[in-house]
């Protein structure tokens, strides 16, 4: 499996400790493309022309701040991990609320760093029996109740199952284009309320009729 790592960081000391210790530790164990960037808009144009796996992005940056860089990550590419390099002990806490997967503070012991990665790339699964095709590029992501779109080179987020509206996707899911009868405590009409605005942004239907019965429908 290739994997693409990402480093931003703007002080030229910590980039390049970093990078050296990268290509000496973790390049020859694994297949690995190194990106760098040490401005905002270069990171973010790497972001765009590249699938990134994982992430060590810098909180503050000259140009632009790191959080903004995870949502555009995240958004690309809901299964890549991001992790925070900063000096300030509360935004540890802002970017792991945001969806950020792990943080380093600074100044780090460059042990911490090579493990971190070490043990990030090795859990990283890209296990495609877990993507369920629902129609035209439309995916279903099992492994986390996301609704994907194909983007040639990436799976775009388009929105997320919590679990109630999960266990009712799959099992429609299961019996697609057929009714359901679900028993009267099974899911109270919120989550079929929630889980048909979700999926109408992909042109999915889900269809009620009298006695429990729904479906959903693909056309």
């Amino acid at each position: 499996m290739s994997v693409s790592l990402l480093v931003v960081e703007d002080e030229f000391n910590i980039m390049q400790t970093i990078t050296e210790s990268i290509q000496n530790f973790i390049i020859p164990k694994f297949n690995l493309n190194l990106l760098t960037a040490d401005r905002f808009y270069q990171a973010k144009e790497l972001i765009y022309k590249n699938k990134i796996d994982i992430s060590l992005l810098d909180y503050l940056l000259p140009d632009g701040d790191g959080i903004e860089l995870l949502k555009i990550i995240k958004e690309l590419n809901p299964k890549a991990i991001v992790i925070f390099l900063t000096a300030i002990e509360d935004y540890k806490l802002i970017a792991l609320n945001l969806g950020a997967d792990d943080y380093i503070l600074k100044p780090f012991n460059l042990d911490e760093v090579i493990a971190k990665l070490n043990n990030w790339i090795k859990r990283l699964d890209y296990n495609k029996s877990e993507l369920v095709h629902l129609f035209k590029d439309y995916y279903y992501d099992k492994s986390n109740a996301s609704l994907l779109i194909n983007q040639g080179n990436y799976y775009k987020l388009i929105d997320t199952l919590s679990y109630q509206e999960s266990i009712l996707f799959e099992t429609l899911l299961s019996n697609i284009n057929n009714f359901v009868i679900l028993n009267d405590n099974s899911f109270d009409n919120y989550y079929i309320y929630s889980l048909r605005k979700k999926i109408e942004k992909l042109g999915l239907k889900l269809i009620t009729v009298k006695g429990g019965k729904i479906k959903l429908k693909v056309d």
